[in-house]
Parts: C-alpha cells; sequence; structure tokens
C-alpha cells in the first residue's frame, strides 16, 4: 500500500512542476532556454520514478511544453484567447 502512495505522489510531485512550468510559460514570464532546462529537470524526476513511462511522458509533456512555447513565447496566434 505505501508503495502505492508513493508512486501516487511522485506522480503528483511531477504533474505539479509541469503545471507550474505551463503557467510561467503561459504568462509569458518565462525565456525558451528556461523553459528547455526546467523541461529537462522534469523529465529527469520522471525518469527516476517512472523509467518505462518515458514514451508517454515525451508524448504528452515535452510536446505541451513545445506547444505552448509556439504559442505564448515565439509569437504563436492568440486570436482565440482575445
Amino acid at each position: 500500500m505505501s508503495e502505492e502512495y508513493t508512486e501516487k505522489e511522485n506522480y503528483r510531485k511531477m504533474q505539479r512542476m509541469a503545471d507550474y512550468l505551463c503557467r510561467k510559460i503561459e504568462n509569458k514570464s518565462i525565456d525558451k532556454t528556461t523553459v528547455d532546462k526546467a523541461a529537462l529537470r522534469i523529465r529527469e524526476v520522471a525518469q527516476r520514478h517512472f523509467p518505462d513511462k518515458m514514451d508517454t511522458f515525451d508524448m504528452i509533456y515535452l510536446s505541451r511544453f513545445n506547444r505552448l512555447c509556439e504559442q505564448y513565447l515565439e509569437g504563436g496566434s492568440e486570436a482565440s484567447r482575445e
């Protein structure tokens, strides 16, 4: 039971880190270089706790970070938000 709890807690920690990074990107309060470094740190956390799920991590989280960077930091269209 404690192993399951630990896995859930590790996932929640990683999720909070990812959500925080997404908010920083959306608020334009971070630059692309810092996003890349933060994404790497989050990926390292995921690798440590969920080594067999890295393909899923890359598909979901790294693609989300890249999409948000395109949209908010690299001059992507924000017409749907206005």
